[in-house]
């Protein structure tokens, strides 16, 4: 069989087949090993504060009303506020998910409200924990995952995504990192390049010993059956304790009354004999399953709700379930008067993208667990650090 090339790789960024994840983890491989040419790796200088959606001289993204509406199980309403941490002691590295509306194969470079709003519903509450940095980036559109859906395949460049947030990720850490421990943070196509950035980068490498972790939800890590490391990467386990450093947490959320069907889209490993890991950061946090969930207060919570953010604490649970050929982070819904509001608005998700599940939801199902993992990694890092 003769090797793929990188051009073949479509869907290359959502849903990586082992021969195209090994494609572009050969290609940041060797973008890294020769240095590549400065006109490959600088299309875009990230240099310039205006290439970062997120970073600490320019942090307009990540900023503002971060406010969430606590609905509890009786149905009264508090209000929770947020602090950043200005003197926050590790780094979190973002790559946010397919979100431009671009009628173009690749997105440009300018900054929308799409990645605008991803990044603060996402991302901006890693502030209390570290400083935030989040390269804007070239990145596959919606149009082009939805002609490919159709049968039709674009003429783009796929290293183009990669290419901009390796060049993203060799400037901050010549120019900002200076020796401090860091956390990759990605969603769908945004984990599938830190995926194999780390893999091709970090993994086996002196950059490894400054790995606090890497949450990658929305994307597949192989692993071997209970196995928690020896698949996508060589020497980065899965996370097994809220404590555990240069680890990985990965998962992909369905409703448990809906989990995935043959074609759905996450969930599966790309390595035959191999299964697709699932970390439950609600185990590492609270050794429980229930959820911290930080919801977006969007479609009909938007109008209930007059804050950003909504909490529903005690109401939704998750649990690790290999069924089939699928793993998947199984979100329930409890049974209390919040529920039936809380159950539409999760359906409206699983309706907008059939096959994908809580694909949309994945890192705000469970967003107050990974900032308490978080927090306790940081502890740990440091006391080693």
């Amino acid at each position: 069989m003769r090797p793929r090339a990188i051009s073949e790789c479509r869907w290359p960024l959502l849903a990586l087949g082992a021969a195209c994840a090994a494609t572009v983890a050969v290609t940041l491989l060797l973008l890294s090993a020769t240095g590549a040419s400065a006109a490959e790796l600088a299309r875009n200088n990230y240099f310039y504060p205006e290439n970062w959606l997120c970073r600490p001289d320019r942090n307009e993204a990540c900023e503002g009303d971060l406010t969430a509406t606590v609905v509890d199980a009786s149905g009264k309403m508090t209000r929770q506020s947020f602090h950043s941490d200005p003197s926050a002691p590790i780094d979190c590295f973002y790559v946010y998910p397919t979100v431009s509306r671009e009628q173009t194969p690749i997105s440009d470079m300018t900054e929308t409200q799409e990645e605008r709003n991803v990044a603060r519903q996402q991302f901006a509450p890693f502030g209390a924990k570290c400083r935030l940095f989040a390269p804007l980036y070239r990145q596959i559109t919606l149009a082009t995952l939805a002609a490919e859906a159709k049968g039709v395949i674009p003429d783009f460049d796929p290293e183009i995504p990669a290419r901009d947030v390796v060049n993203a990720w060799r400037t901050y850490v010549a120019h900002d990192n200076a020796g401090r421990g860091f956390v990759l943070i990605g969603h769908s196509q945004g984990s599938a390049i830190l995926k194999n950035i780390v893999a091709a980068l970090i993994d086996g490498t002196p950059m490894a010993k400054q790995l606090v972790s890497v949450i990658i939800p929305g994307t597949n890590v192989d692993v071997p059956p209970g196995g928690d490391v020896g698949g996508t990467f060589a020497g980065i386990p899965l996370c097994r304790a809220a404590d555990q450093t240069g680890c990985v947490i990965v998962y992909s959320s369905y409703l448990a009354t809906d989990p995935p069907a043959n074609g759905a889209n996450f969930g599966m490993s790309s390595r035959p004999g191999m299964r697709d890991g699932c970390v439950n950061p609600a185990l590492l946090a609270t050794d429980s399953t229930g959820l911290d969930a930080v919801l977006p207060a969007i479609d009909a919570m938007k109008t209930r709700f007059s804050t950003p953010f909504f909490e529903v604490p005690g109401l939704l649970s998750g649990t690790c379930v290999a069924r089939a050929k699928y793993t998947y982070l199984a979100i329930s819904i409890g049974r209390d008067r919040r529920a039936p509001g809380v159950a539409r608005f999760l359906r409206t998700v699983v309706q907008r993208n059939p096959g994908w599940g809580l694909h949309e939801m994945d890192i705000n199902l469970e967003l107050g667990d990974l900032l308490a993992v978080v927090g306790a990694e940081e502890k740990t890092w440091l006391a080693h650090h």
